[in-house]
């Protein structure tokens, strides 16, 4: 094994995570790319009609992509401070919490 690829394995999940991002990132664009045939799609969107729409369209995947990298990143770290059983109980008090708003904002 070269000392590339032992540094690589020996970097841990946050040195992971930071390597195949971009790499996910680009092969996701380059099949949708090719899958979706976005460039007939996108001009007829009114999410891309102007530059000021387009702006804003992109700053919001930005947005919602920076915040699914910081979560996940969020993640290792808890894990990697505390276990993973105490992300496992708080990750099943978030989805009792989640799944019981929906039902107390419909009830009158």
């Amino acid at each position: 094994m070269g000392p590339c690829l032992h540094a690589v394995a020996l970097g841990g999940p946050l040195e992971v995570l930071e390597l195949l991002t971009p790499i996910m990132a680009a092969t996701v664009l380059l099949l949708s790319l090719a899958c979706e045939h976005l460039f007939t799609v996108l001009p007829a969107s009114p999410y891309f009609s102007s530059y000021s729409h387009t702006a804003l369209s992109l700053a919001i995947v930005l947005v919602g992509a920076t915040l699914a990298f910081l979560m996940v990143w969020t993640e290792f770290c808890v894990i990697k401070e505390t276990s993973a059983l105490t992300f496992m109980i708080a990750g099943t008090c978030k989805e009792v919490v989640t799944a019981a708003q929906p039902q107390r904002l419909t009830v009158n």
